[in-house]
């Protein structure tokens, strides 16, 4: 005879399948599970009614009796049912991501104690999944029911009655979201395994972009971490695991809801608030790949973006960057509601005509000195911009508040963008990175200190002076 494998066996598992295939088989699993301890408890205490008598009216101690095999078989009875299936998900989804980082990694003996925790863990909140969203509905349903003065065996009916209405909305939600959370955080912490095995010192996190992406996924895609910081992030949650403590998890791994986002924008900020390891939410399609610094700066200039901070020492390079840009070449429509003709013209030309003499009542010599000398000049804003992480073509905005000028420009190809007046800066609303600039100064007197000038004041008084005697 031809042995049938058990439903929820998930030791079919191959190598080739997804981390969405093995959710939804472990979600089978574990709503199997449940129905099959649901069946043991009813046909256990149909026998009970059965040996005392189950016409005979119910007493206070019948319901309490039923409370309590409930709470056995739908509690810790549930997460032994199903310490098969979770063990070979966790220990599946872990290998998947340790052999994700692209070596073929074999499992060492801290692999082998994080998916330990991990399972227990998992086991755990599997276990006290009908405490937390079923006993009390079903205790007050049994309750109501008795003072109806119904007999053990419609006791037992009504029962079966409210466990299958709450499987639905309930407990089916539940198993889906625990089913999907434990593979993907799973996943991920064998990505960091194999980052840590491989010797990658840098991932970078990559997420779905499409309608359904989140907005603190859509903050975090194109990130830059440091490997180190999600090793230690790891170590907090295994911790946590260990000690089943709820909190000390939340703190390890803060999750959002759809459309939050952390008030930290400086990916460094980001870690040091624990958010750093996908998942970020539940049911998150957010992963890391492996990063390798670029070579090229403008890719350089996006990823400091993205990060949302440019290295102190790389400041003065970007702004001789900025500095050396120049209009492009080509040609644009001077268009008609701006005043103009319909035809094409050099970029300059059109620019000058639409916000040179319109708003600056200058020369077009005047309109391009002014935007040299907003680049350079002290007390002016900077911002890096960039409109599309898809696309990233970073960009940067000088802004004066005091005259209303403003210069963006665009640092592929070191072109001058647009220069014009504005009361206030205000991002395009495509703009998925602005990045504040603070420390970007221009060239100013209030760089040095009043003491400084004030001794170079003297020192250059002495050197006339000598100057003079010499004479």
């Amino acid at each position: 005879m031809k042995k049938v494998p058990l439903l929820y066996n998930l030791s079919v598992l191959k190598s080739e399948r997804t981390l969405d295939e093995l959710a939804e088989l472990l979600k089978t699993a574990l709503s199997k599970c449940w129905n099959r301890q649901t069946r043991a408890l009813l046909m256990e205490l149909l026998s009970e009614v059965r040996a005392l008598g189950g016409r005979a009216a119910a007493t206070s101690g019948d319901v309490g009796r039923i409370e309590a095999k409930a709470a056995k078989y739908l509690g810790v009875g549930l997460a032994e049912a199903a310490r098969r299936p979770v063990a070979e998900a966790i220990s599946t989804s872990y290998r998947h991501g340790l052999h994700g980082v692209g070596v073929d990694f074999a499992l060492k003996a801290p692999d082998l104690s994080a998916i330990d925790l991990l399972r227990e863990d998992g086991l755990y909140w599997l276990g006290g999944g009908y405490d937390r969203f079923a006993s009390d509905a079903i205790r007050k349903s049994l309750w109501a029911y008795y003072e109806t003065g119904a007999t053990r065996l419609q006791l037992a009916e009504h029962l079966e009655d409210s466990l299958s209405q709450l499987a639905e909305p309930k407990m089916e939600g539940y198993f889906n979201l625990l089913a999907d959370h434990w593979v993907a955080r799973t996943n991920e912490l064998g990505r960091v395994a194999g980052y840590e095995e491989a010797g990658v010192e840098y991932v970078q996190v990559v997420a779905v972009l499409d309608a359904h992406t989140t907005q603190i996924c859509r903050s975090m895609h194109g990130r830059v971490i440091p490997v180190g910081a999600l090793s230690r992030q790891r170590d907090r949650l295994l911790s946590a695991a260990r000690r089943h403590d709820a909190d000390a998890m939340k703190a390890a791994q803060p999750m959002f809801g759809d459309q939050e986002v952390p008030a930290a924008t400086k990916t460094s900020a980001l870690i040091d608030a624990g958010i750093g390891l996908p998942p970020y939410h539940f049911r998150c399609r957010t992963t890391t790949v492996a990063y390798f610094p670029p070579v090229e700066y403008l890719e350089k200039v996006s990823q400091w973006a993205i990060d949302g901070e440019v290295p102190a020492q790389e400041l003065p390079g970007l702004l001789d960057h900025a500095r050396e840009a120049r209009w492009g070449s080509h040609e644009v429509i001077w268009e008609k509601r701006d005043g103009g003709d319909g035809q094409r013209h050099a970029t300059s030309f059109v620019h000058y005509m639409k916000h040179g003499k319109r708003e600056f009542h200058a020369t077009m010599a005047e309109y391009n000195e002014r935007i040299a000398s907003l680049i350079r000049r002290g007390g002016r804003d900077a911002y890096l911009i960039i409109e599309d992480k898809k696309a990233p073509h970073p960009q940067i905005v000088f802004h004066d508040t005091k005259t209303g000028e403003q210069v963006i420009i665009s640092l592929k190809g070191q072109t001058i963008a647009t220069f014009s007046k504005r009361k206030k800066f205000k991002p395009r609303s495509e703009a998925q990175v602005v990045v504040p600039l603070p420390k970007m100064k221009g060239v100013t007197k209030s760089w040095m200190p009043k003491w400084k000038r004030f001794l170079k004041n003297i020192r250059i008084t002495s050197i006339l002076k000598n100057s003079r005697r010499k004479s």
